[in-house]
């Protein structure tokens, strides 16, 4: 798989796509790691992940909703980007496992909500590359931390 780097987009979503694949790379990073300690300890990276994912999740909320809001969009936009920035700062409050839930459901909307063909109208192909390659990266990192998660009390061997 090749990451899209933005090549083709202004300065400033140039610099916005490269700053979210790191943060992405660095989530991804986190739920690979998540595995290594025992018991308790993937609680508190649990934590730091859900932060981070919920920084990023807002920061792409607040993006669109700016761009829609600025371009006078009339056709829902606002409002369906509504409950992904909800889920992703109520997680923070949430136990591990709910809020691990939570903020899938957030980038599994918002991605259903770049799928959309007057959002695909809006935005440059390179951005949407780009988005659908890190919503799915952060999907299976959700995935990956949510199942070490859940199985942190087991012995595998």
């Amino acid at each position: 798989m090749r990451l899209e780097q933005g090549q083709g987009l202004p300065k400033q979503l140039r610099f916005l796509v490269v700053a979210h694949l790191v943060l992405v790379l660095l989530l991804v990073i986190i739920s690979v790691g998540i595995w290594v300690p025992t018991g308790e300890q993937r609680l508190l990276i649990t934590r730091f992940f859900n932060g981070l994912t919920g920084l990023y999740l807002l920061s792409m909320c607040s993006i669109y909703f700016s761009a829609a809001r600025q371009n006078q969009v009339q056709d829902g936009t606002q409002k369906a980007l509504g409950l992904p920035l909800i889920l992703a700062f109520i997680a923070q409050f949430f136990p591990n496992i709910s809020g691990l839930l939570l903020l899938w459901l957030a980038n599994g909307w918002l991605m259903l909500l770049e799928a959309t063909p007057t959002h695909k109208s809006r935005w440059p192909v390179p951005w949407q590359t780009a988005r659908r390659q890190q919503g799915v990266l952060l999907l299976v990192a959700l995935t990956s931390t949510l199942v070490a998660v859940y199985t942190r009390g087991y012995v595998y061997g």
